[in-house]
């Protein structure tokens, strides 16, 4: 991707919601912020602010590596309890639940009747097959996001899940 086209894609999506923060939701938000983007976290965790702070600096000289900015990476960070608030305003949705599908279902259809239209809406797991039917949520606007286990990608601190789209059923890509 060029520099322009890149720099587009960051302006549409400049405002993220990382719901989950656990290795995975952490290490978006780290990388999310380290692109210039504002990040909502929501996680039901009382702790959840020192967890992810403390993972974003641990996390710098990755992202330094990564030749990505860490100055003041913070600055643009915001904590949201209420699931509803933290969608409210956000250009793209990286959920990042327990793999349960029940759970999800439950979160996408909680999340779809709060987040704009406009919004891209991303799921971190493994979900398969028959799996992929988590909500109503509009097809062409969603994608899963399949990564390794949490620990394997925590000792290895890979940033760079593979990303495999959804789209309509029965439609091809463009």
């Amino acid at each position: 991707m060029n520099e322009t086209a890149s720099s587009d894609v960051l302006e549409r999506y400049s405002t993220v919601a990382v719901i989950g923060a656990g290795v995975i939701g952490a290490s978006w938000t780290a990388v999310f912020l380290a692109h210039g983007l504002t990040v909502i976290v929501n996680d039901p965790r009382d702790n959840v602010e020192a967890v992810v702070n403390d993972y974003i600096r641990k996390a710098s000289p990755t992202l330094r590596a990564l030749r990505l900015s860490t100055e003041d990476l913070t600055r643009k960070l915001r904590f949201e309890a209420d699931l509803d608030r933290a969608v409210a305003s956000a250009d793209l949705v990286q959920e990042n639940g327990p793999e349960r599908v029940e759970f999800k279902q439950d979160l996408w259809a909680r999340i779809e009747q709060h987040v704009p239209a406009h919004a891209l809406l991303l799921s971190n797991g493994n979900i398969r097959g028959q799996d992929r039917r988590l909500s109503a949520i509009s097809p062409s606007s969603s994608a899963i996001r399949e990564s390794r286990d949490e620990i394997e990608c925590a000792k290895s601190r890979d940033f760079r899940p593979i990303l495999a789209c959804l789209g309509e059923p029965g439609r091809t890509p463009d």
